[in-house]
């Protein structure tokens, strides 16, 4: 179970992440993982005890109070540049 499990709760215990778990391929290991993430410890050992080498999903949005931009290659990078040209860096 080993470091993703202890990085999941500690997520979910620090921030109030809502956890699920996913295969390497980044795809969730459980169904309506939308709705079914989240903080509860008790609930994410358990998928990890299903899911013993699952990677850590991470539900964004409202509810963890986090946002992702995803950034793909190969034009990601030069996009994100010409973003932050025109409308300034972004909030930390």
């Amino acid at each position: 179970m080993g470091d993703c499990l202890s990085k999941a709760k500690a997520y979910a215990k620090a921030y109030q992440w809502r956890i699920f778990p996913c295969g390497k391929d980044k795809k969730p290991l459980i169904q309506e993982w939308q709705k079914r993430a989240t903080a509860d410890i008790a609930q994410i050992e358990e998928w990890w005890k299903q899911h013993p080498s699952a990677s850590i999903g991470l539900a964004c949005g409202k509810d963890s109070k986090v946002w992702v931009l995803d950034v793909d290659l190969p034009d990601g990078p030069e996009v994100l540049s010409a973003l932050q040209k025109e409308n300034g860096g972004f909030p930390l």
